[in-house]
């Protein structure tokens, strides 16, 4: 009887005890749920916030020309865009010389030198600047050929080694110059005349490389900004330039991801691509949205497929400005030039203009490159020279011309 009795509460205990079961694991699975899906809400939540912080940035670029963290920052010392804009002299002569110049460097009429296909990017096309496509001014062209002729003529005579060469204001440019006096006074000689009313902007393409902290190293020494038009790179070192770039207070624009010019330029849309991976590498490494563009082989490259006014129109899109340039190294010409020359070069051509962007490479094969810019930084200093950084707003010195309104279909 008992035991009857005892199997029949038992026989009644276990749906109760099922019950018990099914209520404790409801409650383990409620608790889960609960602590897990506020950890996925808060993923969720920061990816949006990203999203959202990076469409902020853009319109910001669009509005303004910084992003919102740019604008509120209370130094403006360290950020790539806190360039000086350029200004116009008191002088009313040499503001005419220079509104001229600008027109001029805006209907693209300005002297480039051909860059060779570059190896180490396996291009398929070459950076020779058509002429009839750009509409460069044949004087200015032909003064420049032959100003680096007469450099490279000049420095090839000369004799001695590198250390007498780099203590002397030294090449033969028409006749013999005097030297500088002591203490980085200008010389009486018209060899720097007036260079202190002139305003440089240095760049460098293609790099990170090898030598970028060398670089970096050099312009910090002598106080001055740059701008570095750089490609895509996913290294830590190169990661790791692109912030120092910024955090040295330089300008990082974009050269495009890939630097292959038979992708970027196959169309519109491949072009996009291109920009849109440099742009996002760029802002997810360091933060900053440029809003600067140098185009591979420049924009009067004869290797793209498509017209370059509809890469101007897409950049003009997204509100940014693209710069060439008026001054050329020669270290991408295929020329074995000594960093003498690439100085001479350099230094000639500035003569040229009151507004001078320079065309300089920052690339493993660039040694040369490097040396010639204590050189050149040293002249430019001791002569009063205004060395900045580029900016959306500085006035661009561009080789093809297009209409406002076109940019505007």
């Amino acid at each position: 009887m008992d035991k009857e009795k005892q199997n029949n509460n038992s026989n009644s205990n276990t749906p109760r005890n099922n019950r018990v079961k099914r209520i404790k694991l409801y409650i383990i699975i409620i608790a889960f749920v609960l602590l897990i899906l506020p950890t996925i809400l808060c993923i969720v939540l920061f990816v949006r916030l990203n999203f959202i912080q990076k469409q902020l940035d853009i319109l910001m670029i669009d509005r303004y020309g910084v992003t919102y963290s740019s604008k509120n920052h209370t130094s403006n010392e360290s950020v790539a865009y806190a360039a000086t804009i350029y200004k116009s002299s008191a002088n009313s002569s040499s503001t005419k010389t220079k509104q001229a110049e600008d027109k001029n460097s805006l209907g693209g009429k300005l002297p480039s030198l051909e860059e060779n296909s570059r190896s180490e990017y396996n291009n398929k096309g070459t950076e020779t600047n058509s002429n009839k496509k750009s509409g460069i001014d044949k004087n200015n062209l032909k003064d420049v050929i032959n100003a680096v002729s007469d450099n490279t003529s000049g420095t090839n005579k000369k004799t001695g080694n590198a250390a007498n060469e780099d203590k002397t204001s030294s090449t033969k440019v028409n006749s013999n110059i005097a030297k500088d006096t002591i203490k980085g006074k200008k010389s009486a000689d018209s060899k720097y005349k007036d260079f202190d009313k002139k305003t440089v902007y240095i760049t460098f393409d293609d790099g990170p490389s090898k030598y970028t902290d060398d670089i970096l190293k050099i312009l910090a020494d002598y106080n001055v900004k740059a701008t570095f038009f750089v490609i895509g790179k996913t290294d830590e070192y190169s990661k790791k330039m692109y912030k120092e770039i910024l955090k040295e207070g330089h300008a990082l624009g974009m050269h495009s991801y890939s630097h292959d010019y038979s992708k970027i330029y196959k169309s519109v849309e491949d072009f996009d691509k291109d920009f849109t991976k440099i742009r996002d590498l760029l802002y997810d490494t360091t933060g900053y949205l440029s809003s600067i563009y140098r185009f591979p082989g420049g924009s009067s490259s004869s290797v793209m497929k498509e017209d370059v006014s509809v890469f101007i129109k897409y950049l003009n899109q997204k509100s940014v400005v693209y710069f060439d340039w008026n001054v050329v190294s020669g270290d991408a010409t295929g020329v074995d030039y000594s960093p003498k020359q690439l100085y001479n070069n350099v230094i000639n051509g500035i003569k040229l203009h009151n507004r001078s962007v320079v065309l300089m490479h920052d690339t493993d094969m660039k040694e040369n490159s490097v040396k010639s810019l204590k050189m050149i930084l040293k002249t430019l200093t001791e002569q009063g020279v205004k060395i900045l950084p580029l900016n959306e707003k500085v006035t661009p010195i561009q080789q093809v011309k297009i209409d406002s309104n076109e940019l505007k279909k």
